[in-house]
């Protein structure tokens, strides 16, 4: 079967039912993404070590979550766009910046702020991805929506378990801190996470050949 489009002149073949993507292909594509994109999972972690407790963990989630379906969305139906170069460069030194917090004194209350406004573009680092895949996509918003509901399962899979554990830990230390995360811990982690961001701003500058 020979799909012609007048948007985009050309034809591409489909050998058999199978090779048309389904809502549950995008939602699993969504998912397989997220899970492998270890920059976002660096974020989400930073975010997690600077936040002060389980409700600032999940205002800070959903921050980030809006956000990004937001911009998301924008790039995806290209209502939107920017340099793929400049958001990927962007999104490591927003993962940085967020994971330095980890070695303040006392956590960010504007923490839910920083997730909105880095989480817009992380959503464009999505749509980056998700522009390739929708180049021969006819149902676009069925294709978006399946995608970012992915996304967010595969957040929630990552962070609801992380969560959870982090939670425990400080009810079983009695931990009277501010901070979600006791001090070691939160250092190491921050202090690993903002170190990627850095690999990954030099990488992304091609400064690493």
């Amino acid at each position: 079967t020979a799909l012609f489009s007048a948007e985009k002149p050309g034809a591409w073949i489909l050998l058999s039912e199978d090779d048309v993507m389904g809502l549950g292909d995008w939602v699993r594509m969504g998912f397989a993404h997220i899970l492998s994109g270890f920059d976002h999972l660096a974020f989400l972690a930073a975010l997690l070590v600077c936040a002060r407790g389980p409700k600032q963990v999940a205002v800070v989630i959903t921050a980030f979550t809006l956000s990004h379906s937001l911009t998301l969305g924008l790039a995806a139906l290209d209502i939107f766009q920017l340099s793929s170069r400049f958001v990927e460069l962007v999104i490591a030194l927003s993962i940085s910046y967020v994971a330095l917090g980890g070695f303040a004194r006392e956590p960010r209350r504007g923490l839910w702020l920083e997730a909105m406004v880095f989480g817009l573009v992380h959503g464009l680092g999505f749509a980056g991805f998700l522009g390739e895949a929708l180049v021969m996509e006819e149902r676009r918003l069925g294709a978006l929506v399946g995608f970012n509901v992915g996304v967010e399962l595969g957040q929630l899979v990552f962070v609801l378990p992380v969560a959870f554990l982090l939670v425990l830990i400080r009810r079983r230390t009695n931990a009277q801190s501010e901070w979600l995360v006791p001090a070691l811990a939160r250092r190491f982690v921050a202090g690993s996470v903002a170190l990627a961001g850095v690999f990954w701003f030099v990488e992304r500058a091609g400064w690493i050949a």
